[in-house]
């Protein structure tokens, strides 16, 4: 999902919450399997190839569909 300036918000939520709740509350669909964020400016379908350890986070190597 590719947000807008006027997400900015939406984006420090978040970056802050716990993984776990990080989506809750969103404003969420489903198009050809993958989940969107309502009102995203674009948003691009991947199939995932490799997952990198990065520490406090992971690297997501994907195809796009």
């Amino acid at each position: 999902n590719v947000l807008a300036i006027e997400h900015i918000d939406l984006c420090q939520s978040i970056f802050r919450a716990e993984p776990n709740e990080a989506i809750a509350g969103l404003n969420l669909s489903m198009q050809d399997g993958f989940l969107r964020v309502e009102g995203a400016l674009a948003w691009v379908g991947c199939k995932i190839s490799q997952i990198h350890d990065a520490g406090d986070h992971e690297i997501v190597i994907g195809f796009v569909e």
